[in-house]
């Protein structure tokens, strides 16, 4: 099976690509999914001019794991009691959107010399 992943770099913790995503009950529906270097999780029905569905900030308060009833699958847990569940294609594909979604919530934007929390 090929990769649906259509971007990625870690130097500025970024992907893009193919996923399926939860909604309501039992409906997975197949979305554009990137991570922006702005540390934003956002969601399009299509991959080019596509309306945006959904946007999530990744912030130090967010969590990643993988979903043991999804295969392929992980969990977001973000801000405000958000819960975004997502499959990828792959396991290779699930293991490379989880790290780079684990990196870009535990990315410290704090200005040089400030104390970090």
């Amino acid at each position: 099976m090929s990769s649906n992943i259509t971007h990625i770099s870690s130097n500025d913790i970024t992907i893009e690509g193919w996923l399926r995503k939860k909604g309501s009950l039992f409906s997975w529906r197949t979305y554009f999914v990137s991570v922006d270097a702005n540390r934003f999780l956002s969601y399009y029905i299509k991959a080019s001019g596509g309306r945006l569905a959904g946007r999530v900030k990744l912030t130090r308060k967010c969590k990643v794991v993988l979903d043991p009833r999804k295969e392929n699958g992980f969990v977001l847990f973000a801000d405000l009691g958000r819960t975004l569940k997502f499959a990828a294609d792959s396991k290779s594909d699930v293991v490379l959107w989880k790290e780079i979604i684990e990196s870009a919530c535990l990315y410290d934007e704090s200005p040089p010399g400030e104390k970090k929390n």
